[in-house]
């Protein structure tokens, strides 16, 4: 029986899973990042043999390129295009290698993905250096009038003014600009969606043994064969706990509400025990009872600490003046005053490495 999902295991620790990356998605990154190089070092003799023999401008222009004959390498290096198309924005210089309508270099896509209609003749190959002319923007080069998102998008681009001025590709999800294979990765394996934050990292900086780590991140997802969990999935079975044979035996009665649990946790409460209780009832249904009996011993515990006279010991620091380098002098100050508003006076002096 498949307890965990696949899905949930190729999951980050971070999301709750295990951290194990799935093969294909990482594929597809290790492909994508391929797809970067490749733009990057068009001028690398491996670049311009792939490139001039599968995607020639006349083979570009087609409008179904990928259903032409190619060989298995170029049907894998197109495997991670789409990823390295989602994930590049292009760092505004000059503007000359920008096109204004098909390039990603706004926050939220391509303009012609943002808009509707037809585009002039004129319109189509306008380069962003076309469209700006210093810190403005020609909006009248436009035959129809941008939406305001679509203007505040634009004059929200940070552009390049200083430096060789060239359009750059940047890697939009990591801060520095810079591809990542692991961005990638979560990329082709999970796409845009936030990251579900899982609250249960703490079971990893335990230190016990890695099978117990296993256990509790198995009980933190609820994926423990216990008999509740049997019946749920259809296995026709007994749900009572075969310990105390008095409630339906489930995660929380077998580490908690079972008279057995309660006796063995009675027993191993230890001040010094490697593993908190926090790990029993992280995650758990509340109980009331237990909740209860718990404030109750705190009220105690602090009443007790509350009535203790604390013991405080005296320790004296011996204060005296120390030199300065060779040749330096040390300015000593200090300070005083009666409440604040209140007299106050200060003072200082200076000595040098002979201490006059």
């Amino acid at each position: 029986m498949h307890i965990v999902g696949w899905s949930k295991i190729v999951k980050s620790k971070e999301e709750g899973g295990l951290g194990l990356q799935e093969a294909r998605a990482k594929n597809i990154a290790l492909l994508s990042k391929l797809n970067l190089r490749m733009y990057q070092e068009q001028d690398a003799l491996w670049a311009k043999v792939i490139l001039k023999k599968y995607f020639p401008t006349s083979r570009a222009r087609l409008r179904d390129p990928e259903k032409l004959p190619s060989s298995p390498n170029w049907k894998a290096i197109s495997l991670g295009l789409p990823i390295f198309k989602r994930g590049i924005v292009w760092g505004i210089g000059n503007g000359l290698d920008v096109n204004v309508w098909m390039t990603n270099w706004v926050n939220g896509g391509s303009l012609r993905a943002m808009i509707e209609g037809p585009l002039r003749q004129e319109e189509q190959n306008l380069r962003v250096a076309d469209l700006r002319c210093g810190h403005e923007w020609k909006w009248e080069l436009i035959s129809f009038d941008f939406p305001k998102f679509i203007k505040d998008r634009i004059k929200a681009t940070p552009i390049q003014l200083y430096g060789n001025g060239r359009d750059n590709l940047m890697w939009k999800y990591s801060k520095d600009g810079e591809f990542t294979t692991n961005s990638a990765y979560r990329l082709a394996n999970q796409g845009e969606d936030p990251v579900n934050q899982f609250h249960g990292l703490w079971i990893w900086k335990l230190d016990i043994l890695p099978r117990i780590t296993n256990f509790l991140w198995l009980c933190l997802h609820g994926s423990i064969p216990m008999k509740d969990e049997l019946a749920a999935r259809g296995i026709n079975c007994d749900k009572v706990c075969p310990m105390c044979k008095s409630q339906d035996e489930s995660i929380v009665h077998l580490l908690q509400d079972c008279v057995v649990a309660r006796e063995l946790w009675r027993k191993l409460f230890l001040p010094h025990m490697s593993i908190p209780m926090l790990v029993v009832f992280e995650n758990s249904i509340p109980n009331p009872t237990l909740d209860k009996i718990c404030i109750g011993q705190a009220k105690v515990y602090y009443y007790c600490v509350s009535k203790v006279k604390r013991l405080t010991s005296k320790i004296a620091i011996p204060i005296r003046w120390s030199k300065p380098f060779p040749g330096w002098h040390k300015l000593n100050t200090d300070g005083a005053s009666f409440g604040n508003p209140g007299k106050a006076g200060g003072g200082g002096l200076i000595k040098n490495s002979e201490g006059s």
